[in-house]
């Protein structure tokens, strides 16, 4: 057992429990097959060899406009990811066929084979920001290398947003360092409450 210079307690063995969760949002399978398929990294690869250099991290922006040229290209060659909804939804089909409940429950299957068949179209446009997060940290990569990556990954890391968050807010931060009796709200839920209490009273 150790302690904190504020006196929390920090066990050793455990790893890190971070002391805000950040909620993550779960990367879409088409994101995982146009990286693992080299799909975004053959992209690149046309990309930059038109543009000897691209402004400073900092200023670089992936635009929508050559977003919708990426999205050509994935079609120009045909691109196709495991569909594991698509087989899942067979599967069940069968089932439901030998058991007996197409004939009750049909609307309901077409209606869930409708959202879940994977479609091309669809999905680069609901991963939209993913996918053009992955372009951008290729891209850069190309001009600034491994630290201009990573820089470019921070401008949309959750968790870097929350702790920059957290160090300009001092009532959130003064009560994150502090030991937490049981049962005591965190310093974000002591801020909120404040902020409600005085919101009304005023």
């Amino acid at each position: 057992m150790f302690h904190t210079k504020h006196g929390r307690e920090v066990r050793d063995g455990g790893g890190i429990t971070p002391d805000i969760s950040v909620e993550e949002t779960r990367p879409g399978t088409i994101s995982f097959y146009l990286l693992n398929e080299n799909v975004i990294f053959d992209y690149v690869t046309q990309w930059v060899q038109n543009k000897p250099s691209i402004p400073s991290v900092k200023e670089f922006t992936y635009s929508d406009e050559e977003y919708e040229k990426f999205k050509d290209y994935v079609k120009s060659i045909d691109f196709e990811y495991d569909r594991i909804s698509e087989k899942t939804l067979e599967s069940l089909k069968e089932v439901m066929d030998f058991e007996g409940y197409m004939k009750t429950a049909s609307d309901e299957f077409k209606a869930l084979e409708d959202k879940l068949v994977p479609n091309l179209d669809r999905d680069l446009e609901t991963f939209k920001s993913e996918i053009k997060r992955l372009i951008s940290s290729e891209i850069v990569k190309r001009y600034h290398y491994k630290a201009g990556a990573v820089e470019e990954s921070l401008k949309t890391d959750k968790g870097f947003e929350k702790a920059i968050e957290v160090l300009k807010d001092n009532i959130v931060y003064e009560q994150t360092l502090k030991p937490q009796p049981k049962n005591m709200p965190s310093g974000e839920e002591i801020k909120e409450k404040l902020e409600k209490q005085y919101s009304t009273e005023g």
